[in-house]
């Protein structure tokens, strides 16, 4: 940092509206940052909330699957049973 003389009004006011202005950006990549990691955050929620569905979406379905195929054993050991 340079030396600054507080008796230069020009050069105090120089400096003042430099780290103002660097504030300003400082705040606002921070501002943007936690959007970002918001954005990240919101969108990870939505997909673990998809894959969540689908694998109880999939287990129904193989709830379905073997309860269909019991009932084809059965009809399949029935008409088995009937042809002797």
């Amino acid at each position: 940092m340079p030396k600054l003389n507080f008796y230069d009004t020009d050069a105090v006011k120089a400096f003042t509206l430099d780290i103002l202005v660097e504030n300003e950006e400082l705040r606002q990549s921070n501002a943007f940052l936690e959007r970002q990691s918001n954005a990240w955050f919101q969108d990870y929620r939505t997909q673990k909330e998809r894959a969540d569905a689908a694998e109880a979406k999939a287990a129904e379905l193989e709830k379905l699957a073997d309860s269909l195929a019991a009932e084809r054993d059965a009809l399949l050991a029935q008409k088995g049973g009937a042809e002797q």
